[in-house]
């Protein structure tokens, strides 16, 4: 018979084993589970599994990807808004390399439920009418360039924070693959950095994450992510969406990073299904290797790889002119503008200059009239979009918009509409984006809206170190700078430096308009070639 002491002992034994058998039994539960984080990604990928196609609004989707403007409370001000909604159709159906019916049919209704990229589409056409149609409104070449490209060829990279559907090391490496398909083409290099600045920040964000209304992003299904042109660089994934790496299900995180980073260094979408910059979404392949459209795309901003990466008109400055007279030497640029072909105008008074990428003055002044038949003389600002290839030109409390050297059909239009100031001193086109410049501050506008963006104006001294207030006029040049006119002086900003570059400001007589000779004209050629 035991004793009480043994029985208590046996007791208390058992009391133990049982405790252990329930927190063994528990922590099972938990593995199995996956625990809370585990169960988080699972109900995540239940979603994902019964998720239901979006349920799309065309005109509203025509109008998100630039296709069709967004009405105002005072109508379409936009330039876009002189556009029907049958030719938007037919451009977003040439876009998609569908049959252009200009209807919203079921095909169409079928590419807007596709998941895509949140990047609006670029595409090169020219409305009805204009120009004669056909297909001389058709681009050579379907990848699209966006107008800016970052001015060194090795960038750094961080990822800011990590998704929670993947482990860290598995998104860096989906991250580095994607990096390495453009390195691979190109003389760029990236190197990831985990902290301070990067020239491309990556990040997992849902929602309205920041970056306006307009970009923000919808929950599961239709925009997996959005990025930006240079110099931002910026990439943000929409961490509602469920990425995976080496497998079709989910989105896969290598093909969306691999599109979005084609967008950081200055490429658009492109209209050639399986391209890489196609807008629709691209499902995992292996050993997946760019199209040859791609490829063209980004040596023409980079050049190839091994090489200099020079690409043409890169070491050109501002171009020589020739037969100047002394009034245009002594007067103030009204507006600087480029065109669409890499031509560069001066323009002031009632005249106007045009010069091309080799630096040759194309004749003796021209009357603007005579080239821009129904604008005024004395204008305020210039520039052209690198997207539609049209350039307005800004006066007083109107604006005009001219398809090549045609008025558009509507215009002149007036600038209260737009959010802009009346008589802008200055406009240009930066990083794919148009900004306006009006004594201390600066607008983004949206020619697609034809309004002012969110948080604008700004003020100048605080984004373009070393910029006066008040300028004449400006333009950006292909080189990687940008000039600013005021006076007789003018100002070289460089791009990749954020800041004005040193030796000045210079004469703008002397070295714009050759006032003082080819010698002075020939000496700046020399140190800008090595600036």
């Amino acid at each position: 018979m035991s004793s009480p002491t043994n029985v208590s002992n046996m007791y208390t034994t058992s009391v133990i084993f049982l405790c252990l058998l329930v927190s063994i039994c528990r922590a099972a539960s938990l593995l199995s589970d996956g625990g809370p984080l585990e169960g988080e990604i699972r109900e995540k990928r239940a979603t994902f599994r019964r998720r239901r196609p979006n349920k799309i609004d065309p005109y509203d989707y025509l109008s998100t990807f630039g296709y069709l403007a967004s009405p105002t409370s005072e109508g379409q001000s936009g330039p876009m808004g002189m556009i029907s909604a049958t030719e938007a159709i037919r451009n977003f159906q040439k876009m998609a390399d569908i049959p252009q019916t200009g209807k919203i049919d079921r095909e169409t209704k079928r590419q807007m439920e596709l998941p895509r990229c949140g990047v609006p589409d670029s595409i090169d056409f020219v409305p009805k009418g204009l120009n004669g149609g056909g297909s001389k409104n058709r681009r050579s070449k379907r990848y699209i360039v966006k107008g800016r490209k970052w001015n060194k060829f090795d960038l750094t990279y961080r990822i800011v924070n990590f998704t929670k559907d993947l482990e860290e090391s598995e998104v860096k490496s989906a991250i580095e693959r994607a990096f390495k398909l453009w390195s691979a083409v190109s003389p760029l290099t990236f190197t990831e950095v985990t902290s301070g600045e990067a020239d491309i920040a990556i990040k997992f964000v849902t929602g309205n994450h920041g970056d306006g209304k307009k970009s923000a992003f919808d929950g599961p299904g239709r925009v997996l992510a959005h990025a930006f042109f240079p110099k931002n660089g910026a990439a943000h994934f929409d961490d509602a969406e469920l990425f995976t790496v080496y497998q079709r299900k989910g989105r896969n995180l290598y093909s969306v990073a691999a599109h979005e980073f084609g967008h950081s260094l200055g490429l658009g979408h492109s209209e050639t299904k399986g391209s890489l910059m196609y807008p629709v979404y691209q499902k995992y392949k292996p050993d997946y290797k760019l199209s040859q459209d791609d490829i063209l795309g980004i040596q023409a901003l980079y050049g190839e790889p091994n090489g200099d990466g020079k690409t043409e008109n890169d070491d050109k400055e501002q171009p020589t002119a020739q037969r100047i007279t002394t009034e245009a030497c002594r007067e103030p640029f009204d507006a600087t503008f480029s065109d669409k072909d890499g031509n560069i105008f001066l323009v002031g008074g009632m005249h106007m200059w045009k010069t091309s990428s080799d630096g040759v003055m194309d004749g003796v002044a021209k009357k603007i009239k005579t080239v821009y038949r129904g604008l005024p003389s004395n204008i305020n600002a210039a520039v052209t979009s690198s997207s539609t290839g049209w350039t307005y030109f800004f006066k007083g409390d109107r604006y005009w918009v001219y398809n090549g050297q045609r008025l558009r059909p509507g215009f002149p239009k007036k600038i209260k509409r737009t959010g802009l100031p009346n008589k802008p001193d200055a406009a240009l086109e930066w990083g794919g984006k148009i900004y306006i410049f009006k004594g201390a501050k600066y607008y983004e506008w949206d020619e697609f809206s034809g309004q002012v963006s969110e948080d604008f104006p700004k003020k100048i001294e605080r984004n373009w170190a070393g910029v006066p207030t008040d300028v004449d006029a400006a333009v950006s040049w292909k080189g990687g700078k940008t000039y600013f006119f005021k006076g007789n002086k003018y100002w070289r900003y460089d791009d990749s430096k954020e800041a004005v570059d040193s030796e000045y400001p210079k004469n703008r007589a002397v070295y714009w308009m050759n006032c003082g000779g080819r010698s002075m004209r020939n000496r700046e050629l020399k140190r800008a070639s090595v600036a």
